[in-house]
């Protein structure tokens, strides 16, 4: 029911202009869902670490640190992917329809990462591997710390990046903002992107309202 309320209010909020100014004060003083509680951050932290080992599972990579993770609709603190950093992806690129990325909410994933390293470890039950407190100031921090490329805005259906580009594509919680004809046109996007040369396979994983409802795997061609 969380997520269909969510999906209903993002709708009322996109009729307005910049729908991301709004949604981010109506979650953060009004709701109060922002920062995630700790309950919701270990939620998507199993996620992440689920989608991670999904990947290392079916396409056995020789070293995780040279492979590339795509993931679209990253939200404001982009949970998932700095859990991706610390399992030892060093190549991601993330993108939005909008710039809901928000410094302060890095910020606050950043500070629980620190925090949990050691049960965020004993969960993945692999190496967990973070650098001490750092405080994202900028995008560009972000980049050069972390290895990923945040981009806005851009649509998931037509994202103009190079094809054959990612190893591995996921999205977490973001389809039920998709109008459903946009939906097929997105995964001829993400075919298109792929890059299946670590095992011959594509590997893409959607999570929707806290529950994998996709995880494909498939030979080229």
């Amino acid at each position: 029911m969380r997520w269909i309320i969510k999906a209903f209010m993002q709708r009322i909020f996109s009729r307005f202009a910049h729908p991301e100014k709004l949604n981010y004060f109506f979650q953060y003083k009004v709701t109060k869902n922002l920062p995630v509680s700790d309950e919701i951050f270990f939620q998507k932290a199993s996620s992440a670490i689920s989608h991670s080992k999904t990947f290392i599972e079916v396409a056995k990579p020789c070293d995780i640190s040279s492979v590339s993770f795509y993931e679209f609709g990253t939200g404001w603190d982009i949970i998932i992917p700095l859990i991706y950093y610390g399992l030892g992806i060093r190549h991601q690129t993330l993108t939005d329809i909008r710039q809901n990325l928000r410094l302060d909410m890095v910020n606050d994933s950043l500070t629980r990462i620190s925090k949990y390293a050691d049960r965020l470890a004993g969960t993945a039950n692999m190496p967990f591997r973070y650098p001490g407190l750092i405080n994202i100031k900028g995008i560009r921090d972000i980049k050069e710390k972390f290895g990923i490329d945040y981009l806005t805005p851009v649509d998931s259906a037509d994202t103009h990046l190079p094809a054959a580009s990612f190893d591995f594509i996921s999205s977490t919680e973001t389809l039920e903002h998709i109008p459903k004809e946009d939906i097929l046109k997105m995964l001829i996007q993400m075919d298109k992107i792929f890059l299946p040369d670590i095992s011959n396979k594509k590997i893409l994983v959607f999570c929707h309202a806290n529950h994998v409802i996709a995880e494909w795997s498939q030979e080229p061609g």
